[in-house]
């Protein structure tokens, strides 16, 4: 298959302007990731001042008018059934007490299953748990807002900052699909320089 030149100026065009979006975006990306960073961190402090308390939900303060809460979560992960965990559950069969597939279902899904406490932050009010109020906490919450406030202006102004080129190179998109479909390609390989 050949290509023409309409097709070889706009693939060049769009890995050209694929690579300047790229390269526009890091500075931004890299700011989001230090706050992300710095977010994590105040999270797991607000974990460990709520677990030391044994707070299980915390008012943190409003938010345009509205209260936020802070409260204990339970995450569970299911990891792929794999040979090595039927072999451990296997090992580990208790003959005696139930049946021999009931035991292994309940080992392979013992050893499939993980879990993690984590905090969550939310504008409903937990329904069945004490709601605390906490000083500490809430400066921790507002803390954790103005977080979300700075990525927001952060993804804001890296929208703005690439928008002319993302309308660029979607004006190129379509001749490259084409091309590729044409030929059957899932990459393509070019030499910009």
């Amino acid at each position: 298959m050949t290509i023409n030149k309409q097709e070889k100026t706009s693939i060049r065009s769009f890995c050209n302007l694929h690579r300047q979006i790229s390269e526009a975006e890091k500075p931004f990306a890299d700011k989001k990731k230090e706050l992300n960073r710095q977010k994590k961190e105040l999270k797991e402090e607000l974990y460990k001042t709520m677990k030391s308390n044994e707070w299980d939900a915390v008012k943190i303060g409003q938010v345009g008018g509205k209260d936020m809460y802070a409260r204990l979560q339970i995450y569970k992960q299911m990891k792929p059934i794999s040979i090595d965990i039927v072999r451990g559950a296997m090992d580990n069969l208790d003959k005696t007490k139930e049946s021999v597939v009931e035991a292994v279902l309940t080992a392979i899904q013992d050893s499939r299953t993980s879990a993690r406490e984590f905090v969550q932050v939310s504008k409903n009010k937990p329904k069945n748990l004490v709601v605390q109020e906490s000083t500490v906490v809430e400066q921790m919450g507002q803390k954790l807002k103005a977080f979300d406030g700075e990525v927001k202006t952060i993804n804001a102004a890296m929208k703005d900052h690439t928008k002319q080129m993302k309308e660029e190179l979607l004006s190129h998109e379509n001749i490259v699909r084409e091309y590729m479909t044409r030929t059957s390609l899932t990459s393509q390989r070019i030499n910009i320089n």
